[in-house]
């Protein structure tokens, strides 16, 4: 507990707030004769009060504030943090320019990113292709950083290279470009690939898309076959346009086991970007045997 402390607390023989101010004592100081001791009790009030309060505040804070040394006095509220001290940080006014608030700047040329344009994303929006070069590496304090994002059809290419690799953004391909000290810009390009690929749904009617853009799709038709037929059959997941699939196979499915003298000729009739149409020819050589429907394969290509 500090020993500054609060002087008549209790408010004892005090002037009030109104008397204090109108008071000729406190406009013009002691004069001659004898001073209001109501008058100086106010005084001594507003005094140590201030002072008591800012002790508390500095012993809350883990700083011994006695009066037994000004030496030490000294040196504990030199803890208080003036605008002197801060003079040495960035100031409010510019961090606004750096963070958050910062807008989104549209490059669509090939142009130089500024270091005042870090700590802001950039959207490349060009429909041919363009080259973003970065500051100079010690150039851009550490820690800073830029997101880049292609919004455009053209490839945007990144110079020079980021931890050693070529970077190039197809269009919505994104990579956040940083400096953390040493002689070369770091980052990750996420891609439009990276986010698709992988994906799949393993099912008997199913389906894998490959990183290379390989879309590999399957089914079973698990209905009787009996006599010549057209079979549409929809895809799982539909190519983007009819010409990226490039295979449609199909074979007879027996459940049974049973030998069955039965020869099914599935062919492609027709197909679209969303289903395939097969002619089924079905014929027995001895006696009607079933044909429990048939499996097929799709190959193509995801990527538009």
């Amino acid at each position: 507990m500090t020993n500054f402390l609060q002087f008549d607390p209790i408010k004892n023989n005090m002037l009030s707030d109104m008397v204090y101010q109108a008071s000729s004592f406190r406009q013009q100081g002691a004069m001659t004769g004898i001073a209001s001791a109501s008058a100086h009790n106010k005084l001594f009030y507003q005094l140590s009060t201030m002072v008591a309060a800012l002790a508390q505040m500095m012993e809350n804070k883990g700083y011994n504030i006695e009066d037994t040394s000004i030496a030490t006095l000294v040196t504990e509220l030199s803890n208080i943090m003036t605008r002197a001290d801060m003079a040495a940080y960035a100031p409010r006014t510019l961090l606004d320019s750096y963070v958050a608030k910062a807008p989104v700047l549209i490059k669509t040329t090939t142009s130089s990113i500024a270091t005042h344009e870090f700590y802001r994303t950039i959207e490349g929006n060009s429909a041919t292709d363009i080259t973003f070069t970065l500051p100079t590496i010690g150039s851009v304090a550490n820690g800073a950083w830029v997101k880049i994002k292609n919004i455009g059809k053209g490839v945007i290419t990144l110079a020079p290279n980021v931890d050693d690799k070529f970077v190039a953004l197809s269009e919505w391909d994104e990579i956040t470009v940083y400096s953390d000290g040493t002689d070369k810009y770091k980052g990750k390009v996420i891609s439009t690939l990276d986010a698709s690929a992988g994906e799949q749904y393993l099912s008997k009617n199913g389906y894998q898309k490959f990183e290379s853009g390989l879309l590999l799709q399957w089914g079973v038709y698990e209905s009787t076959i009996s006599g010549e037929q057209s079979i549409q059959i929809p895809f799982v997941y539909a190519f983007p346009k009819a010409e990226n699939c490039f295979n449609v196979i199909a074979i007879g499915r027996n459940v049974t086991g049973a030998a069955v003298n039965v020869d099914l000729y599935p062919q492609v009739q027709s197909f679209t970007a969303s289903h395939v149409t097969f002619f089924l020819n079905r014929e027995t050589a001895h006696v009607p045997q079933v044909v429990h429907g048939f499996y097929w394969q799709a190959i193509g290509s995801w990527l538009e």
